[in-house]
């Protein structure tokens, strides 16, 4: 019997398995490197998708007991506004955490923050009022809730995977979520010319958004996304909302900045129509311990204009993110710095 087994094993052929991981890696090398050289051409960088695991990554990043932490909530305008590196040079901090979510309302974030965190930081949070202040806003609401269950969820290995994976997508032009091959390849045959991205995403989920690749610079109207507004009961429901998750964190020691940046003046003149600062705004201002910075409130940051109505281009976003540290590091104290000129950061003379 076991002579009968060894004859059988023995009539079984070895397979080459050197030959087939060789013929594996060279069909993968083969299809890969055409579409990384394609990439690269067109000025496309390695570059993450920015998903609700990113986000969590970033989150996960908030530190409970770090005065000096800076952390950004709020919209795409967030996301696109803000220089990192420029913003932490300025304030002499470490580079902020960035954790607004695009066409989302800050104030779940926020919540999480005061409820599930020690935090002890500065959030500048961006204000929006066509989608923190629509009467309906589930919308808004839906995407943080879904990050944050994410988050609040996660698996053991859940951040390690998404930080192998980020490794991986910076390394890789040719996995950048808005590289598409055929689109690129259709552009260099009809103009000879390279097609690079409107918009790059970063490893600290900020975003260069570059105007001049998309509709030649022209504003997109935006009122449209603009709906009714919050009724007075409403609002009120709201702003308490909001003043328990800033009170929190400023029992904490923390500190909360709202913030409203630049916008086209026929975008800022539909939005007052719909959504009076006297009324949105002020109501924010009016929460015990806050800072507020509009853009019109300030020369030094009304004078940047938003390519498309409402967001900054990335090359607007460099000096915005310095003179609004600036400001900030005016309106909190950890941030305070002695003027050697004697002028406030927004240029004008201190008030005596």
């Amino acid at each position: 019997m076991a002579s009968s087994i060894s004859n059988s094993n023995s009539r079984i052929p070895s397979l080459p398995y050197g030959r087939a991981w060789a013929l594996a890696f060279g069909l993968v090398v083969g299809l890969l490197l055409p579409m990384e050289v394609l990439a690269r051409l067109n000025g496309y960088p390695g570059a993450p998708k920015d998903d609700p695991a990113l986000w969590a990554l970033a989150r996960s990043h908030v530190r409970d007991d770090d005065p000096h932490q800076v952390v950004l909530l709020g919209s795409s305008r967030m996301q696109l506004g803000i220089d990192s590196s420029i913003f932490a040079e300025t304030l002499g901090t470490d580079p902020p955490i960035q954790l607004a979510i695009v066409g989302s309302s800050p104030v779940p974030v926020l919540k999480h923050l005061a409820e599930k965190s020690g935090f002890q930081g500065t959030v500048l949070c961006e204000i929006f009022p066509g989608i923190h202040f629509k009467a309906d806003n589930r919308r808004s609401l839906a995407r943080p809730k879904e990050y944050l269950e994410f988050y609040d969820n996660r698996t053991a290995t859940a951040l390690l995977e998404r930080q192998l994976k980020l490794w991986v997508e910076l390394s890789f032009a040719s996995m950048n979520s808005r590289f598409r091959p055929s689109r690129v390849l259709k552009n260099w045959i009809r103009t000879g010319e390279p097609f690079p991205p409107s918009a790059i995403v970063h490893a600290d989920r900020t975003i260069d958004a570059d105007f001049t690749r998309v509709d030649d610079r022209r504003e997109r109207d935006d009122t449209g996304q603009y709906g009714p507004p919050m009724s007075p009961e409403q609002l009120a429901a709201a702003l308490r909302e909001i003043e328990a998750a800033v009170l929190a964190i400023h029992a904490r020691g923390g500190q909360v900045v709202f913030t409203r940046f630049p916008a086209a003046d026929t975008q800022y003149e539909a939005e007052g129509g719909m959504y009076p600062r006297s009324v949105f705004w002020e109501g924010l201002g009016r929460i015990q311990g806050v800072a507020t910075i509009h853009f019109t409130d300030y020369p030094s940051l009304s004078q940047f204009t938003a390519a498309d109505g409402s967001h900054l281009d990335f090359r607007v976003a460099e000096g915005f993110s310095r003179e609004l540290g600036k400001i900030l590091a005016d309106r909190v104290p950890r941030f305070a710095k002695a003027s050697s000129e004697g002028l406030s950061h927004d240029g004008a003379a201190p008030a005596p």
